[in-house]
Formats: C-alpha cells, sequence, structure tokens
C-alpha cells in the first residue's frame, strides 16, 4: 500500500530552497537533473524559474495534481 498526499510538502520559499531542503549540497545543474526526473521541466517557463517563490496561496502553489 502507498499513500500519496493530495497537497504536495512545499516549504514558502523558493523552488531552489525546496529543492535544497532534499540535499543541501545540490547544484544548480543537480537541480535541474532532478526536476527532469521529476516530470518537472515547466519550472523552466515560469518567471523566475528556480528561483521562483512557492508553498503558500498568497504567493504561488504548485499543485500536486
Amino acid at each position: 500500500m502507498g499513500y500519496v498526499q493530495q497537497e504536495p510538502a512545499l516549504i514558502l520559499g523558493t523552488i531552489r530552497e525546496n529543492m535544497l531542503f532534499g540535499n543541501a549540497n545540490a547544484n544548480e545543474d543537480d537541480i535541474w537533473t532532478a526536476l527532469k526526473r521529476a516530470n518537472a521541466g515547466f519550472v523552466n517557463e515560469i518567471e523566475g524559474k528556480i528561483d521562483a517563490y512557492i508553498g503558500s496561496s498568497a504567493v504561488m502553489n504548485l499543485s500536486g495534481g
């Protein structure tokens, strides 16, 4: 049995900060590689890219669905 939350667990901050939470030593290439593997290439299309603020509906909320 597996459990997948409906809402993503995001820390208020940037995409970069959220990615570094999983690997504090990741460089920018590591972050982009992980985003591509997660099928999150859309990050390249949003303003600010990996430095865009996320995590709160008042700022920008990424859908988990």
